[in-house]
């Protein structure tokens, strides 16, 4: 049996154990998800969907934050469901998870134990102090980790440099999507139609959780910079997040409405992406987003930030244009150099679809994952 344990229950980290629920073989894997809907209380109808379906799934009100009281008492939690049914394989996600879920594992059970970090917490934007300190959990948990899963070769690299677990502990899985989800067919000017989008309109899209990470104010803050040269560029930002209120007051204090508009929460990713002309990921930091992902799937052309996270991904001039993130000076040149070349544009949107299909498979990452875990529980 495998469980799985994760606080940050939402963004891609959820997508990527959704994944693993409904992917891994049942005749292989029974699995189990304990978790926290703190984050996004909304997720709750999602476990309960898990549970009609068959998944045990146990609630644990583990938080963000360093709560001390609050982590101890998860601990507790934790650590007494493990016992109650001992699992072969632990698989923790993100840090506060990765953090309770190894400690409570090891002091539980004899479960061979795996941690996939998603974002490892010193690659986000925090003081010196916090790094040396997260360094130190880190490692610490890392004595109790017998595998440890990089999205990319870049945060395996860091894993090694940061000492987190010997080098041999540390496997690249990278994520993967289906590529057949992208390829949809739609009527590009009924659904422009549909959105209030006039049919000659270059569509410039950006997709994923509004989180400060996503980058989504240097967005709006580079949109008037963009449509000065670019009359007929219109913005659209859809997703649902804590930053939500923050951008559409940025948007309406710079009156670009209808101009740069955010659309919530959409099931219908594919077909957005087939009206648009760019996808723009202005991220401060990421870990291997499935976003950019599903855009180079649809083949649509990507602007993106030149960080760790997406340089794995997107070789600059190859695959798409990449910029320094966080400045909106630097981001709209890209875009309107992006849009101003457009074989070049469609060339690299062409050489992205094939590099998903061939490295960023959902099979090849649930094919890869459950190879790991047999090897371990051997």
């Amino acid at each position: 049996m495998v469980t799985h344990i994760v606080e940050a229950f939402v963004g891609g980290v959820r997508r990527h154990i959704l994944d693993l629920l409904w992917g891994l073989p049942l005749e292989r894997f029974e699995q189990r998800l304990i978790c926290s809907v703190e984050r996004e209380p909304s997720c709750r109808a999602l476990l309960s969907e898990l549970v009609y379906e068959g998944f045990d799934v146990l609630e644990v009100p583990m938080v963000r934050r360093i709560s001390p009281l609050q982590d101890l008492h998860c601990l507790r939690q934790i650590r007494q469901l493990l016992r109650e049914q001992p699992p072969d394989i632990v698989h923790t996600h993100s840090a506060k998870a990765g953090f309770l879920g190894r400690h409570a594992a090891s002091q539980a059970c004899s479960a061979r134990i795996v941690h996939t970090p998603h974002v490892l917490p010193f690659q986000t934007r925090v003081s010196s102090l916090a790094v040396w300190m997260y360094r130190k959990l880190e490692r610490y948990a890392g004595r109790r980790t017998d595998a440890m899963i990089a999205l990319s070769e870049y945060q395996a690299g860091l894993m090694e440099w940061a000492r987190l677990v010997p080098a041999e502990r540390v496997r690249v899985i990278r994520n993967g999507i289906d590529p057949a989800a992208m390829q949809v067919e739609v009527d590009r000017n009924s659904l422009r139609s549909q959105l209030d989008i006039p049919p000659e309109a270059v569509v410039i899209i950006a997709l994923g959780n509004l989180r400060p990470q996503k980058g989504y104010d240097t967005l709006v803050a580079a949109a008037p910079m963009v449509m000065e040269r670019e009359p007929r560029a219109c913005f659209l930002i859809a997703g649902a997040g804590e930053a939500a209120d923050d951008i559409a007051a940025q948007i309406e204090a710079a009156e670009l409405y209808p101009f740069v508009r955010m659309l919530g929460w959409r099931e219908d990713v594919p077909e957005l992406l087939a009206i648009s002309d760019l996808f723009v990921m202005p991220s401060l930091w990421e870990g291997c987003p499935y976003a950019l992902l599903e855009a180079m799937s649809a083949g649509v052309p990507v602007v993106a930030s030149d960080i760790p996270g997406i340089n794995d991904v997107i070789a600059d001039g190859q695959s798409g244009w990449l910029t320094p993130s966080g400045r909106p000076d630097d981001l709209a040149a890209t875009i309107l150099v992006a849009l101003g070349n457009d074989r070049a544009s469609q060339s690299m949107a062409q050489e992205a679809r094939q590099l998903v299909a061939s490295d960023f498979s959902l099979d090849a990452m649930l094919e890869q994952t459950a190879a790991l875990y047999e090897e371990l529980a051997t």
